[in-house]
Order: C-alpha cells, then structure tokens, then sequence
C-alpha cells in the first residue's frame, strides 16, 4: 500500500515537472513571435518613415523643379523685348510678349496710337498679314514687333540689306490716304481690292491695287485697273499708276 502510495506521488510530481516545461517552452516560442512581430512592426514603420521622407524629397524636388521652370518662363516673358514673325509660326502665352495675346499663329497687340494690331503668319506662301481696325495688309517682307516702356508696341521690317525700318503708318490710314486720292470709298472684294507692304530701294512703302469703273470718252464702259502707292513712314501718297488711256476715261467717285 506505501508503495502504491509512493509511485503515485512520483507520477504526479513528474507529470508536473513534465508540464511546466512545457509551458516555459510555448510561452518562449510565444515571446519569441511577439518580438519577431514587434521588430517587424518597427521595420516597416521605418520603412513607411524612410519611403515617406523619400516621397516628401521627391515631391519637394518636383515642385522646386516646376517652380524653376515657371521662374524661368515668367523671366523669358519679361525679358521678351520683341516678336519675329515667320510664315505660319505658332506660339503660346509662355512665348508672348507682355500686353499681347497669342493664340497659335495669331499676335495681337496694342500700337503706340492705342489701335489693336493682329499680325497672322498665314499658311500661303511667305505672306504674312498685318490688320488694323478691320483693314488687312500682306506683306512677304519679316516683321518684328517691339515692346515699349508703356506696353504698347511698334512694328519693325527687315529689309534686303539688313537694316530694320520701323513701319510708322498702319494699314488703315495707308489705305484711307490711297481711296482719297482715286476718289473710292471702300476697298472690298468687289473692286478686287488689296493692299501690300512691300520695300523699294531700301524704303518701305504700301501698294493698293483695284479695279474701278471708268467711262472711255464718256461713252464706252470699261474696267481701269488702279494702282497707289504710300509711304509707309509719312502716310504720303508718292505715286498713283493708270492704264494709258486714262487721260481720256472719265471715274466717277464711288
């Protein structure tokens, strides 16, 4: 019966033994997890922390890098003096002279007089066209435009021997001076009306070129192809060529 007693005691005892090792051995393997998590949890903190101060250099680098490129087109604005026209050349506002607005191949600004002047650099050959209260006038010659100290600006032409001449009188006064002198009150398309800039020997000047009715003799009807000249640096009317037989054709005013 001890004996009995006695196995029994030790069974327990190493039974208990047996136990608690091996719960210090789960709650290591425990420990060990939650530590392994936690290290874990702090890496990636770091990491979040690292790729997040990566992020925000990244970020600064880019808007630092935009806003030098903003500095430098504000800069290239406000240093932007004049405008050189070529056939069929667009530009953006980033490319505009102060006071002016430019849409494509289209330039509009204010002249010295406070007139609006649209300068298109068209599509047909080497034409570009200058207009001025609703008055058009083509020229094949470059143009320049240049910025005054009060925003407005005047128009520059380059001519055949390098030397730029400004163009002081604009379309629609060139044009107003040339219908006075042959009598017309319009220059549309039904007397097949034109005005050009154009240079002669190293001066610039503007042509008007028309048709209008004519009487031969006061009886016969006939068409007289009428050309005009203007200076464009004093608004003068320097030349008006007809056909021969206009000394004995009659025009009435129209």
């Amino acid at each position: 019966m001890k004996k009995w007693l006695v196995f029994l005691v030790l069974g327990i005892f190493l039974l208990g033994i047996t136990g608690m090792a091996f719960a210090k051995a789960a709650n290591a393997t425990l420990g060990s997890k939650v530590a392994n998590s936690s290290e874990n949890a702090t890496d990636d903190n770091e990491t979040e922390d690292d790729n997040e101060t990566v992020g925000n250099k990244t970020v600064k680098n880019q808007i630092g890098g935009s806003g030098a490129i903003v500095n430098q087109t504000k800069t290239r604005i406000e240093d932007r003096t004049n405008l050189t026209f070529v056939p069929w050349q667009k530009r953006n506002e980033s490319e505009c002279m102060e006071g002016c607005f430019c849409r494509g191949a289209v330039v509009t600004c204010t002249t010295e007089n406070g007139k609006i002047m649209t300068i298109t650099a068209g599509r047909s050959g080497n034409i570009i066209v200058i207009t001025v209260e609703k008055t058009n006038a083509s020229t094949e010659l470059e143009l320049e435009q240049e910025l005054n100290e009060d925003n407005t600006t005047t128009l520059n032409a380059k001519l055949s021997n390098g030397e730029k001449k400004e163009v002081k009188v604009m379309p629609d006064e060139a044009e107003e001076a040339a219908l006075e002198s042959v009598k017309l009150r319009a220059c549309n398309s039904e007397n097949n009306c034109n005005l050009t800039l154009k240079e002669e020997k190293n001066q610039l000047k503007y042509e008007l070129q028309l048709e209008r009715h004519s009487r031969i003799l006061a009886i016969f009807q006939k068409k007289m192809q009428v050309k005009t000249e203007i200076d464009a640096e004093t608004g003068e009317v320097t030349n008006i060529a007809k056909p021969w037989w206009a000394f004995i054709a009659t025009e009435p005013r129209e």
